[in-house]
């Protein structure tokens, strides 16, 4: 029974709901074997550690990790911890509820789907941005990849970090494609080819499609996925339409497709147009992970964002509709009734954001 959503649950707190299970993996910690996962549900998502009892034989968390089948439902009882500033469930008795799934038939499905963006609307958009193409043959390049792409408005961007989830493939491609735009109208000295730029942030992820595969009422990495990357099945599907347009234009997109990793490709940016998709990628991605890791970090606390290998701080976001400033949670009356602060007065125990 769903007694319980990811936004409801607190440190500290035991639950025993149902949850779907994601990008299971068995790893080893002095003593023993444990299991990692992610649980969802269409509220958000949260890492789950699944140790077994006391005592639990490696033989034993090996039977119950290969018995969970990635994308189905399951009864996760367990605790609420906190660790390294985030929430996550820790599963110990509870293991033994992983020996079987639950009924689809009798459970809402979309409870357990995870995706904070409507993925039709994320296709009207896109479809927007494709008819605004100006050259028929690139115009036509791009919406016959994507139509040949299966599962593209579906299925995620990553197994974890940024836009993994439902539609997540489609929603950041959307929101590089607008980030690219923005740059490009909003540099009018600078000569960029508008449709190149806006077709190469269309497809530069095109080859994620290949590379994720259904499993349960979700997707999971297929072996391309870490045997070969997307940029090579990308480049794949965009060579069966290179007679649309001329040749220059072809590899231009290619080469966007090629560099769009930029110091972490093999091909470094080569044109204004491929530096311009290669930032609204990066932009797209990285605020998402930076966005997502504050949202576990307590306001006026700083938290370690791994994905961009720095700290960050989350800064008070409430302010007093008098005066603008700042109010913080100690605050017991407005703050416009408060006494000027003295900037040359020390802050005992305040920490350096520098």
């Amino acid at each position: 029974m769903k007694n319980i959503y990811i936004e409801e649950i607190t440190v500290g707190q035991k639950i025993d709901s149902l949850f779907l299970i994601e990008n299971p993996s068995i790893k080893s910690k002095t003593g023993g074997l444990f299991i990692t996962c992610t649980i969802s549900d269409r509220t958000g998502t949260r890492d789950c550690k699944i140790w077994g009892n006391r005592g639990s034989s490696e033989e034993e968390i090996e039977r119950y990790y290969e018995l969970i089948v990635e994308g189905n439902i399951y009864r996760i009882a367990g605790e609420v911890r906190e660790y390294n500033g985030a929430m996550e469930i820790h599963v110990n008795s509870g293991i033994e509820f992983l020996a079987y799934t639950e009924n689809e038939n009798n459970l809402n499905i979309r409870d357990y789907i995870y995706s904070p963006v409507d993925p039709d609307e994320t296709k009207k958009k896109l479809e927007k941005h494709i008819s605004g193409i100006k050259d028929s043959g690139i115009r036509k390049i791009v919406r016959e990849a994507i139509k040949t792409s299966d599962g593209f408005y579906e299925k995620p961007a990553a197994k974890k970090n940024h836009h993994a989830y439902y539609g997540g493939l489609a929603h950041h491609t959307l929101e590089v494609v607008e980030i690219a735009a923005g740059i490009t109208d909003s540099l009018p000295g600078i000569d960029i080819d508008r449709d190149i730029v806006i077709a190469g942030a269309l497809i530069h992820d095109i080859g994620k499609a290949d590379t994720f595969e259904k499993s349960g009422i979700s997707y999971k990495p297929c072996p391309a996925y870490s045997l070969i990357g997307h940029i090579s099945p990308a480049i794949e599907r965009i060579s069966k339409f290179r007679t649309y347009t001329d040749e220059d234009a072809f590899y231009h997109l290619l080469h966007i497709i090629q560099s769009h990793h930029g110091t972490y490709g093999d091909v470094l940016p080569q044109s204004t147009e491929a530096w311009t998709v290669h930032h609204a990628d990066n932009i797209s991605a990285m605020l998402n992970e930076v966005s997502s890791t504050l949202k576990d970090i307590k306001e006026g606390e700083f938290g370690w964002c791994k994905p961009v290998n720095s700290n960050l701080y989350r800064f008070h976001k409430k302010r007093d509709s008098v005066t603008g400033r700042t109010i913080k949670p100690d605050d017991k009356s407005p703050a416009h009734n408060k006494e000027e602060p003295d900037d040359n007065k020390p802050n005992k125990g305040q920490s350096s954001l520098f």
